[in-house]
């Protein structure tokens, strides 16, 4: 039973480190596009959507 535990428990913590790096990957992506707006930039798309 023990060497069914050791791997299942590796393959596991891989496939939830692997989910937990790419979350955190696209939190950063939108973050870093969203700061790379400008003030007219983000001015401009408030009119457009107020029209």
């Amino acid at each position: 039973m023990k060497r069914v535990i050791k791997p299942l428990s590796t393959l596991l913590f891989l496939l939830l480190g692997g989910g937990w790096f790419i979350h955190q990957f696209q939190v950063h992506v939108e973050a870093s596009t969203n700061h790379s707006l400008t003030q007219k930039d983000r001015e401009d798309e408030l009119k457009s959507e107020n029209f």
